[in-house]
């Protein structure tokens, strides 16, 4: 398959591996809260991974820098955004939702502007993330701007979300010489153990009862989206680069509770 092919395929299989999870976001956001929803997603995704790492039989990596940027991308590329982005996303309407978290390609150029010198952003890339976000604002509707202002600290929690998914691109470069499968697998560990007391301090899950259903849907999120999606984006990132990667942001559906 040519590069150029390959690249869009893993664009098109990320983008619908990220949205098929929106309509189980809305299974069980209403019983289940913001930080046990990332704990689940973080620990079914982790042990599904670590079978596969297991079967394949490759090494975690030994060396501490490694470690750090897993453990950067574990905290603001899932736990962080997971967190904020659903909780603001309660006090806010969610067509001003949907745009500010487009904001995200915005904030990949400038974390990859800072990071990452090699990488320099084409005026193609600031083309199509100014067609991208036009496109979310007339399909969510011009009128949702007119929130802005109001509810500020909902509106800044979105973005603060918006930006840890920014910054995950050019971290996630970082990492490129590893398999995706175990910096997947490494990044969805670390994940689970911040978010863990998180959960257990905030939510108090053993008090939680989610139905069959709900269950479920914690299962497949953490499983499709955040499993085998971690997976997909690392190897995207890896081929790609931040700038290309970044597209996907306007390709997967919105709904008032983002998360990737």
């Amino acid at each position: 398959m040519p590069h150029l092919l390959r690249n869009y395929v893993l664009l098109g299989v990320l983008a619908l591996t990220w949205g098929s999870g929106y309509p189980f976001i809305k299974v069980v956001v209403d019983t289940v809260p913001p930080a046990t929803v990332s704990l689940a997603r973080a620990s079914f995704g982790f042990l599904v991974l670590f079978v596969f790492y297991l079967v394949k039989r490759e090494r975690l990596p030994r060396n501490s820098g490694d470690w750090v940027w897993i453990g950067a991308l574990a905290l603001v590329g899932f736990v962080v955004p997971h967190i904020l982005i659903t909780w603001g996303a309660a006090r806010i309407d969610s067509g001003l939702t949907a745009i500010l978290v487009g904001s995200a390609a915005f904030f990949t150029i400038l974390f990859t502007l800072i990071m990452d010198r090699a990488e320099r952003p084409a005026i193609h890339h600031f083309a199509a993330i100014a067609l991208g976000f036009s496109g979310i604002v007339v399909l969510v509707g011009p009128n949702a701007l007119a929130g802005l202002g109001g509810q500020i600290w909902g509106q800044l929690s979105v973005v603060g979300g918006a930006a840890c998914y920014g910054i995950t691109y050019p971290i996630a470069r970082r990492l490129g010489h590893l398999s995706p499968a175990v910096s997947g697998v490494a990044i969805l560990f670390c994940a689970s153990v911040v978010a863990l007391p998180i959960s257990l301090a905030v939510d108090r899950p053993w008090l939680l009862e989610p139905s069959a259903l709900e269950f479920g849907g914690l299962v497949w999120l953490g499983v499709v989206s955040s499993g085998l999606g971690a997976v997909l984006f690392l190897r995207l990132v890896a081929l790609t680069g931040p700038n290309f990667a970044t597209v996907v942001n306007y390709l997967v559906p919105r709904s008032e509770e983002h998360t990737s």
